[in-house]
């Protein structure tokens, strides 16, 4: 409540083309197909973060991965961001890979450069990197000399020099966006004396920024009303805007693609639950402390976009890091970072993401669009997974075939589904109605499993006998349960809602179960 018109609400998303080239495709709250960040600009967020590495490539032109984070891919992002009315903050690592407090290494060009030499490197790199991005007429909000740099940059690890580097980077920016904000980037907030001294050495080295930024992730770094005092502390002290550079929150602890997840051990004391509404509380608490200190400039969340690439077998994921860059290493890394050529692999924060795994944006993204909301999910299915009894009701099947029943063991959980089968060809529609529905947001689900390799097998959802919304469903054999979901919006003044499974068996003796059909209808 009350925020100011300036604050800021970031995201980042430095791995979005990446993973279009893998096929990974967003959708909004009604499932239409949309671009991702004119998705993310409807709720508000008006920065989007993009990571920046010199040269992220072998010697025979494959990707580290990780997004392959170079020019070409920060001029695509900011493009895009600048058409949907977003500002760029140009996150420079200074590396060739990721820079974090355990790993600063100078890019392959520079590693045997001298400081000067560095300075001279970090100086041209930075101004040349945003003057073409002016050129492009790309919108520049902000930029960081650095990224997590509590224990060097570049290759350097005296204070001295670390500060030296990033003086070059803010001359830079200063000639080139002098409107744009100048940030420093750090983490280990808990460590709240550590931060405090990195604050300090800044001042004694008068280093020229105006934001000072942490990341923050409530798996590792203390609560919040420790964050906040720290940030209140450095602004007051130094006269400088603070932020929250990385976030981030589970919404559930479900791993899709065939790579381990990063996250909390066992021992965290979970300040809100695991789901949709967890994760918007945590990520709302966090804006709300930081916008209630004078310092406070914004919040941004990393990666919020990042989900898996595919969810068939850990094979075809990987030919897709491999050749697009979209997990977090290839294995092409380990010539620069041993950790990228030893555990290469996919995304290991899809399930922190604000999109599900299919990439339909989650209703906890209203936190940067609004105040403080319940989201509630309201089932309005009857009978949705076949276990009440071993009769249809309230469901009806129109059309005939030869097995139409409930039936015991076959099942996606409980103990039950629905059993379609037919010797030779037939069409049929298994529907339940909704009587005078209440207007807003719904999703169809279910699981099916089955064989009709020429058959046409579609959900569907009616407003009033009139088609909302369609999908098509490609079964996968037995013992592999595929999941599928519609959205659809109804309007006031709605005096039915149906929802269908329209199946077409056009080849003979197909078959398919069905189980746990859902129908929720999600109440702000």
């Amino acid at each position: 409540e009350n925020l100011s018109t300036d604050f800021i609400m970031g995201m980042d998303a430095s791995q979005v083309p990446s993973l279009e080239a893998s096929g990974v495709t967003y959708k909004d709250a009604q499932g239409r197909t949309q671009d991702v960040f004119y998705i993310l600009s409807q709720y508000r967020i008006n920065y989007i973060r993009v990571r920046l590495w010199n040269d992220p490539y072998d010697s025979e032109g494959h990707g580290y991965g990780g997004g392959n984070c170079d020019l070409d891919n920060l001029i695509n992002i900011g493009k895009r961001a600048t058409k949907y009315g977003m500002k760029l903050l140009v996150d420079f690592h200074y590396s060739d890979f990721w820079a974090d407090p355990g790993k600063q290494k100078a890019p392959k060009a520079w590693e045997d450069y001298s400081l000067n030499e560095k300075k001279e490197a970090v100086y041209n790199y930075t101004k040349d990197t945003l003057n073409r991005l002016k050129t492009e007429n790309i919108e520049v909000g902000m930029v960081q000399v650095g990224n997590e740099t509590n224990t060097g940059l570049c290759g350097e690890t005296s204070w001295d020099n670390i500060c030296a580097l990033m003086a070059e980077g803010s001359k830079a920016v200063r000639e080139v966006f002098p409107d744009a904000y100048v940030a420093v980037h750090f983490t280990e907030p808990q460590n709240a004396s550590f931060m405090k001294n990195i604050a300090s050495i800044l001042d004694s080295h008068n280093l020229d920024y105006d934001v000072f930024g942490t990341s923050y992730y409530p798996y590792w770094h203390g609560t919040i009303s420790n964050l906040t005092s720290l940030l209140t502390w450095i602004g007051n002290t130094y006269s400088k805007k603070t932020m929250v550079m990385e976030t981030s929150y589970l919404w559930n602890e479900e791993n899709y693609d065939f790579h381990s997840n990063t996250g909390p051990d066992s021992s965290f004391v979970k300040p809100h639950e695991y789901s949709i509404q967890g994760q918007y509380d945590q990520v709302y608490d966090v804006i709300n402390a930081i916008s209630s200190i004078d310092s406070g400039l914004g919040v941004c969340y990393w990666e919020g976009t990042w989900i898996g690439v595919g969810y068939t077998s850990y094979e075809e994921n990987l030919a897709k890091w491999e050749t697009y860059g979209s997990g977090w290493a290839s294995t092409y890394s380990g010539e620069y970072d041993t950790d990228g050529g030893l555990y290469h692999g996919g995304c290991p924060v899809e399930n922190q993401a604000f999109f599900d795994k299919n990439g339909k944006v989650l209703s906890s993204i209203e936190v940067f669009n609004q105040p403080r909301v319940t989201i509630s999910k309201v089932e309005i299915l009857d009978n949705g997974s076949f276990e009440n009894s071993w009769e249809l009701s309230p469901w009806t099947i129109v059309g005939e075939v030869d097995t139409k029943r409930v039936v015991d063991g076959e099942k996606h959980l409980g103990e039950r589904s629905l059993n379609i089968y037919d010797a030779e060809t037939a069409t049929i529609t298994i529907k339940q109605t909704i009587s005078n529905p209440e207007s807003g947001e719904y999703t169809f689900s279910g699981y099916l499993m089955g064989d009709a390799p020429s058959g046409v097998i579609k959900l569907r959802i009616y407003e009033d006998s009139e088609l909302l919304s369609e999908t098509s469903v490609t079964l996968n054999g037995y013992g592999n349960w595929v999941y599928s979901e519609i959205t659809a919006t109804l309007p006031s003044e709605v005096t039915s809602l149906d929802v269908v499974i329209y199946i077409e068996l056009n080849t003979n003796g197909s078959w398919l179960y069905l189980d746990d059909l859902s129908l929720i209808h999600i109440v702000y």
